[in-house]
């Protein structure tokens, strides 16, 4: 991920698979890797919003520093279509998001 985009944007997996995601973090300013549904996203952009202080890693999510990686480890368990983004205030919907798309 760099400034406001991840590479790649969009993802395929088949339902019941594992993936580790290796993060890095290419750009000048703090990111965050959360994955989750709309639900999960819409709660966590409104935590986030005005206040970086709440970036902490979870189960889902990873904070990253410029230049630093980390990984996390996710199973897909059913078709459908799961969203992974940065919530750093503007980042989200600056469009900092991708789609991991469950076969």
């Amino acid at each position: 991920l760099d400034e406001l985009r991840f590479d790649p944007a969009s993802i395929e997996v088949e339902a019941g698979e594992t993936v580790t995601f290796e993060v890095t973090n290419a750009g000048e300013n703090d990111h965050e890797f959360s994955l989750g549904d709309d639900e999960f996203h819409m709660e966590h952009e409104e935590e986030m919003a005005g206040d970086d202080s709440m970036m902490m890693d979870q189960d889902n999510a990873v904070s990253l520093a410029p230049g630093e990686t980390k990984e996390i480890t996710w199973t897909f368990p059913e078709s459908g279509e799961v969203t992974y983004a940065c919530h750093v205030a503007g980042h989200f919907e600056g469009g900092m998001a991708g789609v991991v798309a469950v076969n």
